[in-house]
C-alpha cells in the first residue's frame, strides 16, 4: 500500500512511498513525531474504504488485547491491525498472536526492546 492510497494524490505535495511489507511493522520514532497521527489517518481511510481494521490503543489492558486477536473478527474479517502505543500492552505472547493473525499489523512502540525477538518492518 503506498501513501499516495491512503491519503490522496491530491494532498501530496512531495511524492513518497511507504509499503508495509512485512507482517508486522512497527513505527518508531520520538514522542509527538506523528506515529499516533498516521496510525489514525489509516484507520480513518480504512474506515471510509471498507477496508476491515482493528485498533488496539492505550484503553486496551493486556487481556483485551488477547482476547481480541483470538477473536473470530481477527480470524476471519480483518486485514490490519492498528496497534497503537504497543509498548505499553505487547509481550511475547501478544507478539505470537500477532504473527499467527492473517492481518497485517501496523503498531506504534518506542522502544526496540518490547519482543525477545522479532520479525518486523522499521519506519
Amino acid at each position: 500500500m503506498s501513501i499516495n492510497d491512503i491519503i490522496g494524490e491530491d494532498l501530496i505535495k512531495h511524492k513518497i512511498k511507504l509499503d508495509f511489507c512485512n507482517h508486522i511493522n512497527a513505527l518508531i520514532d520520538d514522542s509527538g513525531t506523528g506515529k499516533t497521527y498516521l496510525l489514525n489517518k489509516l484507520a480513518s481511510i480504512f474506515y471510509a474504504n471498507k477496508i476491515g481494521f482493528i485498533k488496539i490503543d492505550s484503553n486496551n489492558d493486556r487481556d483485551s488485547v488477547i482476547a481480541l486477536l483470538n477473536s473470530n473478527k481477527v480470524k476471519e474479517e480483518t486485514a490490519y491491525i492498528l496497534y497503537d502505543n504497543a509498548t505499553l500492552t505487547a509481550d511475547d505472547e501478544i507478539y505470537e498472536l500477532l504473527l499467527k493473525a492473517k492481518a497485517t499489523t501496523i503498531m506504534v512502540i518506542n522502544s526496540y526492546n518490547i519482543f525477545k525477538s522479532g520479525d518486523f518492518g522499521f519506519y
